[in-house]
């Protein structure tokens, strides 16, 4: 005995030397999944016993009838639990079976500081807001935070409303006119616009965009530099925002204004994306209270026309508690299939104020 306690002991050294291997599936379970006229307490009863061993064989639960997939359990410490598996696999009205595999929930979310603040995004209840009363930006990540087409190209949102194109959290995402030369007083790329390098605006006549609160607030939303571990995070973390600005603000206006993205798409479209820039949706934050549809048909077919070049577009309704089904609003009482009329809630997932219709 006392020449084995050597070997013992070193035996003992090295398993404990042996790292725990992380568990990847439910010990003592495999999901089945059987041809649709099978009976699942036949399967059982075949399965009784292995190698002459009792499996202690249990039909815990039926996973899914349109699959005809059920879950069992069995003896995981007496029975060897792939070759069970390959057992179960090999029985004539087993169409398929597997181990019950753990599986990870995967989160996108984003390391800016200031993200708990944001609970349209993904509001777990945080300041007393009301759980999942939320866009669940959270699983829209999981597919995508943005980027680029497949072809390598930008993809860009046009604000209609001036930004501070300086703040922190907006660098990395804003869109420039690179087919032009700034300051060289010619339209380089000939879409009708003299050195709209950062953008347009339409009241100067130039790319001048105004450092404007509300319009920095609504690009921060579209698209603040996500996971870059500064302020907030924008529903698109990587995205180039278009802005177009104006200093007042009449339908002319707004035709104007509207009619700088679709010609930068439109020419997207025409030179295979040589040209313009992908413009996919537009924003407006103005409108026309108790505006009648039918006074406005030019700024609402404009709607149309971005749509048929591929751009969607969002506007604000009326800050008034009112219908706007049957008071009207401009531009938000607009029929166009391209339009997405936006009011306001609240983190309890009620209506703050603003129009509410149909």
């Amino acid at each position: 005995m006392k020449k084995r306690l050597p070997i013992l002991l070193f035996i003992f050294f090295f398993i404990s030397k042996i790292p725990a291997q992380e568990l990847h599936h439910v010990l003592g379970e495999i999901l089945v999944q059987i041809n649709p006229k099978a009976d699942i307490k036949d399967i059982a009863r075949q399965l009784n016993y292995f190698k002459n061993k009792p499996t202690k064989i249990k039909i815990k639960k039926e996973l899914s009838a349109p699959m005809h997939i059920w879950l069992l359990e069995f003896d995981y410490a007496n029975i060897n639990e792939n070759h069970f598996l390959n057992k179960i696999i090999n029985l004539n009205d087993v169409r398929n079976a597997q181990l019950n595999r753990l599986v990870k929930m995967r989160q996108n979310i984003p390391n800016d500081p200031n993200f708990d603040l944001q609970w349209m995004w993904l509001n777990t209840g945080q300041n007393g807001g009301l759980p999942d009363a939320d866009i669940d930006a959270d699983l829209a990540w999981d597919i995508t935070t943005g980027g680029q087409t497949m072809d390598g190209h930008e993809i860009v949102v046009c604000i209609i409303e001036g930004c501070n194109r300086d703040h922190p959290d907006l660098q990395g995402n804003l869109w420039f006119n690179e087919q032009e030369i700034p300051g060289n007083n010619m339209d380089d790329d000939g879409n009708g616009y003299v050195d709209d390098y950062n953008g347009w605006n339409i009241t100067s006549n130039n790319d001048f965009i105004n450092s404007e609160n509300h319009g920095t607030i609504t690009s921060g939303m579209v698209g603040a530099k996500g996971n870059n571990g500064l302020l907030i995070t924008g529903i698109n973390w990587d995205v180039k925002i278009m802005h177009v600005d104006y200093n007042s603000f009449s339908e002319a206006d707004a035709v104007e204004a509207y009619t700088y993205p679709l010609i930068m798409r439109r020419l997207y479209n025409q030179t295979g994306g040589e040209q313009g820039a992908f413009v996919v949706a537009t924003n407006l934050s103005a409108g026309i209270d108790g505006g009648d549809p039918a006074d406005s048909p030019l700024w609402c077919a404009i709607y149309d026309t971005l749509g048929t070049a591929g751009i969607l577009n969002c506007a604000a309704t009326t800050n008034d508690d009112v219908n706007v089904d049957i008071v009207g609003d401009i531009p938000t009482a607009c029929s166009s299939e391209y339009l997405i009329a936006v009011t306001s809630t609240d983190d309890n997932d009620m209506r703050t104020s603003g129009g509410y219709g149909i």
